[in-house]
């Protein structure tokens, strides 16, 4: 996925990666700072990965999520989502697992 002349589909394949990888990964969503995945099992991803690539500012699990902030969340959920992830959309902060 191309957005203002930038490509974030090997940012996402790696963020794919060291969340557990595809198999891994319930669903995701994405509010203004960052993206929300629902993962199989938390475990399997890699904070410290993640948080080592160019664009990642910050990975952490928090309230049953694992938060991946980025620098152009849109951009990156899209390449994310093109890859054959469930995206669920863009949800308020406060209210990210609302159905």
């Amino acid at each position: 996925v191309i957005m203002a002349n930038k490509d974030f589909s090997e940012l996402a394949g790696e963020i794919i990666q060291n969340v557990g990888g595809a198999e891994n990964i319930k669903d995701l969503r994405y509010c203004s700072t960052r993206l929300r995945f629902r993962l199989k099992k938390d475990r399997k991803a890699n904070a410290e990965e993640l948080k080592a690539l160019a664009g990642v500012s910050m990975a952490v699990r928090n309230n049953g999520q694992y938060q991946v902030l980025v620098s152009n969340v849109k951009g990156v959920y899209d390449a994310i989502v093109s890859q054959g992830i469930k995206g669920v959309g863009q949800v308020d902060s406060q209210n990210a697992w609302a159905n």
